[in-house]
C-alpha cells in the first residue's frame, strides 16, 4: 500500500486523480467506481484528517443503504479488519464524495465500519465532487472541521 504520505505528495503535485485511479483499479478493486469517474471532469481535495461522524455510509447492512450486504457478512468483514489493524496494518484513505451539502463514503464503507467498531473519530478521507461551485463549498466545509 502507498503511505499516507505518498499520496499527500501526488495531491501536492496535482496527481491526485491519477493516485485515485490507480488504487480503484489495482489494490481497491473497484473498477465500476474507477470508470464512473472518468465520465466528467471531477474536482479532488485531500487527503485530510476528517471526523468520522460527519461521514454517511452508502453500503451496509442497514435497510436505508444504497448497496445493501447481509449482517453477518458486514461484521465478519468489519471484525477481520479490525484484527488487521490491531497487527499494525493500515488501510488507504476513505474516498467521499461530496454533493447536497453531504459528505457520502464511495470507496471504504467496511473501512469506515471497522473505524467506528474500534472508536476512531477520525481518518484519512479524500473528497471528491462534479463541480466548482460544489468544490468550493467542500473546501469551506472541510476547512471548518479539520
Amino acid at each position: 500500500m502507498t503511505s499516507i504520505q505518498e499520496i499527500i505528495k501526488c495531491a501536492e503535485n496535482g496527481q491526485l486523480e491519477n493516485w485515485v485511479d490507480s488504487f480503484l483499479r489495482g489494490e481497491g478493486k473497484n473498477i465500476p467506481f474507477a470508470d464512473g469517474l472518468k465520465k466528467q471532469k471531477r474536482y479532488w481535495h485531500g487527503p485530510v484528517q476528517f471526523p468520522l461522524e460527519k461521514l454517511s455510509r452508502c453500503c451496509g447492512p442497514e435497510e436505508e443503504m444504497k448497496y445493501k450486504v447481509s449482517k453477518e457478512h458486514w461484521e465478519r468483514k468489519t471484525d477481520a479488519m479490525a484484527d488487521y489493524i490491531n497487527a499494525g496494518a493500515e488501510f488507504p484513505p476513505l474516498i467521499a464524495e461530496y454533493k447536497n451539502e453531504t459528505f457520502t463514503i464511495s470507496d471504504g464503507n467496511h473501512r469506515f465500519g471497522t473505524y467506528e467498531k474500534m472508536g476512531l473519530k477520525k481518518h484519512w478521507v479524500i473528497f471528491w465532487c462534479s463541480s466548482e461551485e460544489e468544490f468550493e463549498e467542500m473546501k469551506r466545509i472541510i476547512n471548518n472541521e479539520k
